[in-house]
């Protein structure tokens, strides 16, 4: 698999506070098999795959989590996609959290781009939970048109406030009976990210 970095840290966003090792994929980074990978995260009851869309390197992780879960059956994997692609070879493994943040218009992308309502579908089915930054009430009624189009569940949804109101703007989602979230690393410690992007809550394990 090709990784940025891997070092510990805490869950964020939806599962918030459980110590985790954190694997931070990147198309443009070093190599490291997954044999190698597996050997330091095994002793880990929680590993977070991010960065570079972990699913351009879809069988790397699907043969990652099976070598995973064959040495430690009770772990659990969170993957945090941005739901383009679908993975494959992993509709058995339940013990699979996927955390699909979806790019909304606000964010510049092409709709083309970042919105594959089939591959969200499989997302849903999966049991996903699906998060979106807004920061007014033009990118709650996208997320309400995406939930809708997709048949999402809106316990299954969660709203980062990115606005300046964040009181109002959480009783607007809460009308929609959506689920609000912070980023809790940069909530609790700031925007004090070093130069790799960890937060002081995040340490270190091994950079490639």
């Amino acid at each position: 698999m090709k990784i940025k970095s891997v070092y510990q840290g805490f869950t964020d966003l939806v599962d918030i506070g459980r110590h985790a090792l954190f694997i931070e994929v990147d198309m443009k980074g070093a190599y490291q098999t997954n044999a190698d990978l597996v050997e330091q995260a095994k002793h880990f009851h929680m590993i977070v795959i991010k960065g570079d869309e972990p699913f351009n390197q879809k069988t790397e992780i699907s043969d990652f989590a099976k070598k995973y879960f064959k040495q430690n059956p009770f772990g659990h994997i969170q993957i945090i996609t941005n739901g383009t692609i679908r993975p494959i070879g992993l509709n058995s493994q339940k013990s699979i959290t996927y955390i699909t943040q979806v790019n909304l218009k606000n964010s510049g992308i092409d709709y083309s781009k970042r919105v594959d309502e089939k591959a969200l579908k499989w997302f849903k089915d999966a049991g996903a939970y699906f998060v979106f930054r807004c920061d007014d009430e033009d990118a709650l009624d996208e997320v309400s048109l995406i939930v809708s189009a997709v048949e999402i569940r809106k316990p299954q949804v969660f709203i980062i406030p990115t606005g300046e109101n964040v009181t109002d703007f959480c009783m607007k989602v809460k009308v929609r009976k959506f689920n609000i979230t912070f980023e809790v690393g940069s909530t609790i410690w700031g925007d004090t990210n070093d130069e790799e992007g960890r937060t002081p809550g995040e340490s270190e394990a091994i950079t490639y």
